[in-house]
């Protein structure tokens, strides 16, 4: 289970295979007309390369790339590294995988500057035949239920799931925005976002301990709506979204102290342990009419959140 951490179908179709992922950059855009103008908060997803298989050991894995402008990289395997099967989604194991063989490999952006440069494998697709569609490793924004119907948000494709759908990794109930889903299909509906019912669908932890909403007039977690004064209504700093530092971490369980020999810091803590201080300096985070604020990106860091628009 995941624990907080102080934390109208088109009729249309189009028949196309899964297609290989593009990596996942961080977004930076514009909030929806009608609300005062914000930087949305940079987000880095994971990110993908392709690449032959060498010198496997069990735990580890050197993919030589298959892009001209690639470098070699030596991905570490763990027990928290997820093997696909690409083309029937089942899990296989580092034992299975061969020399020579073409492999698409996901990590978070976290990689060493040595020689051959390293990371850890959070997702390898292998057993892929030629010219064969890669599925893509989609971030979930969101989940929606309706009765017995379940639909997976992502920023380009919406899984409707049926009684059909073969769904291993996570259980739906763990889910949550953050996460990412590996799908298999056929077909596509040609709406905007595009829509799909897959055969297999396998959700992955994205490793994330929560989410959050928040715009200029309200803030939620987890899908939860806080309680909010109008002073502690986020604000808006030089393009910068800025939360109320005690509303959410209180609602993550923290504790938000105060001295008054120190007046221009707040300290969160949880459980007796500090876990972060701030410097009340108006350089990143400030008090108002009593209400401490800091930037939405630094709110995401120190709770391991992920922002939903």
């Amino acid at each position: 289970m995941k624990t907080l951490v102080c934390a109208a179908l088109s009729c249309a179709l189009l028949l196309t295979p899964a297609l290989a992922a593009e990596p996942e950059s961080g977004v930076s855009s514009q909030a929806p007309t009608g609300t005062a103008s914000y930087q949305l908060p940079e987000q880095l997803g994971w990110i993908y390369r392709w690449g032959t298989a060498s010198e496997l050991s069990g735990d580890s894995v050197l993919l030589h790339a298959g892009g001209e402008t690639e470098q070699d990289i030596l991905y570490h395997i763990s027990d928290q590294t997820v093997i696909l099967n690409a083309v029937t989604g089942e899990s296989m194991t580092a034992d299975q995988l061969r020399d020579g063989e073409s492999l698409y490999i996901y990590s978070t952006p976290v990689m060493t500057l040595s020689e051959p440069a390293q990371a850890g494998a959070t997702l390898i697709l292998a057993s892929i035949p030629a010219d064969y569609g890669v599925p893509m490793a989609r971030r979930v924004t969101s989940v929606t239920r309706d009765g017995d119907s379940v639909s997976i948000g992502t920023e380009d494709l919406v899984y409707h799931l049926s009684d059909e759908t073969k769904v291993s990794g996570l259980s739906l109930d763990e889910l949550i925005p953050g996460d990412y889903v590996v799908g298999w299909y056929d077909m596509v509906a040609e709406s905007y976002p595009a829509q799909t019912t897959p055969e297999t669908l396998v959700l992955l932890d994205g490793g994330n301990a929560g989410w959050i909403h928040a715009d200029l007039q309200s803030v939620s977690l987890n899908g939860a709506e806080l309680e909010l004064s109008e002073q502690e209504l986020p604000q808006l700093q030089e393009g910068k979204l800025m939360l109320p530092v005690r509303a959410v971490a209180e609602e993550l369980g923290c504790t938000v102290s105060w001295d008054v020999q120190s007046p221009d810091q707040v300290t969160v803590s949880q459980d007796g342990q500090t876990l972060y201080t701030l410097a009340l300096d108006g350089e990143e985070a400030y008090a108002a009419s009593g209400v401490s604020f800091a930037p939405v990106e630094q709110i995401l860091g120190v709770h391991n959140l992920y922002f939903v628009p």
